[in-house]
């Protein structure tokens, strides 16, 4: 194969990874994570007791 006619041919591959990692120095992603599964629940609690059909009594 002919050399280009450039000259040369050049490759520059690389790749990047970054990882971060934050304290949680108060709390704050603890209590985001119990508040959002208390949510969780609640729904599922809620969905679990309400009527599924039209023919059940009315609640008083």
């Amino acid at each position: 194969m002919p050399p280009p006619l450039a000259g040369s041919v050049a490759w520059n591959n690389g790749a990047t990874l970054n990882l971060g990692w934050e304290w949680d120095l108060f709390g704050r992603q603890r209590a985001a994570l119990a508040a959002a599964l208390g949510q969780q629940r609640a729904a599922e609690a809620e969905a679990h007791w309400t009527p599924r059909s039209s023919c059940a009594r009315p609640r008083a």
